[in-house]
C-alpha cells in the first residue's frame, strides 16, 4: 500500500492509504468518498482519463456514471477501461480541443478566484441563467460530449497546434520568453495542485528559453 496526499476543494490537505500507481483522479475518488465534507459544498466530478479504472476504488455512484459515459468492463483485467476509438482522425477536430485546454484551465483558475472573494456561486449562478455551463467541469463535460459525438477523432497534431493557438495571447506578457513560457506551461498544465502546474509552468520557462537561445 502507499500513502496518498491531495489537496481538497475545500483547501484542506487529505491523506489515505491506497494500492501503488493509483491516479489523481481515482485518489480523489477515494478522498471524497471517505471525506464528503471535503468537497466544501461544491459537487465535484472526476474528470475521465479513459481508465483503467479499478472498481473496487470506486462507488457504486461512480460507477455508473462510468458506464453512461461509455465505459465499459474489459472480463480479462476486471478494469473500466474506454474503448478504442476507431474514427477517422481530423486535424479540425484536434485544433478545436487543443484550444479548449489553456482556455478551460485559465477560467478554471479565474473560477477559483471567484470562490476565494465569496463570488463563486453567484456568478455560476449568473452563467446558468445566462444558458451557459455553471462551471468549467460542466463545460468540459459538454465538450467532451460534443467530441465523443463527432464523426471524427482529434489527430495528435492538431491538439497541439490548438494547444499553440491557444496560448498566444501569453505572448503579450511582459518579461519575455521566461515569463511567457512559464505562463504557456502552465495554461497547458494537466496539475490538479499548484505543485504540479508549478513545475509545469517551470518546463515551460525553460523550454521558451532554450528556444529563444537555439533560434
Amino acid at each position: 500500500m502507499q500513502t496518498y496526499s491531495i489537496q481538497a476543494p475545500n483547501g484542506k490537505t487529505y491523506q489515505i492509504e491506497g494500492p501503488e500507481g493509483a491516479s489523481q483522479d481515482q485518489v480523489q475518488a477515494e478522498v471524497l468518498r471517505q471525506f464528503p465534507e471535503a468537497s466544501g459544498g461544491l459537487e465535484v466530478t472526476v474528470t475521465d482519463t479513459g481508465g483503467p479504472y479499478d472498481p473496487r476504488n470506486f462507488s457504486v455512484e461512480q460507477i455508473a456514471e462510468m458506464e453512461a459515459d461509455g465505459l465499459k468492463l474489459n472480463p480479462q483485467t476486471g478494469m473500466y477501461e474506454r474503448p478504442p476509438d476507431t474514427r477517422e482522425t481530423s486535424f479540425i477536430e484536434g485544433l478545436a480541443q487543443g484550444i479548449n485546454k489553456p482556455l478551460n484551465n485559465a477560467a478554471r483558475w479565474a473560477e477559483g478566484g471567484l470562490d476565494a472573494i465569496g463570488l463563486g456561486d453567484s456568478y455560476r449562478g449568473l452563467s446558468s441563467s445566462l444558458g451557459f455551463a455553471p462551471d468549467v467541469s460542466a463545460a468540459e463535460q459538454e465538450q467532451q460530449r460534443i467530441a465523443d459525438a463527432a464523426p471524427y477523432r482529434p489527430s495528435g497534431f492538431g491538439e497541439f497546434s490548438g494547444n499553440m493557438v491557444g496560448t498566444v495571447p501569453t505572448m503579450l506578457l511582459p518579461g519575455g520568453a521566461l515569463i511567457q513560457g512559464a505562463a504557456g506551461g502552465a495554461l497547458l498544465s494537466d496539475g490538479n495542485s499548484v505543485y504540479d502546474v508549478g513545475k509545469d509552468a517551470l518546463l515551460g520557462a525553460a523550454g521558451a528559453k532554450a528556444g529563444e537561445v537555439i533560434f
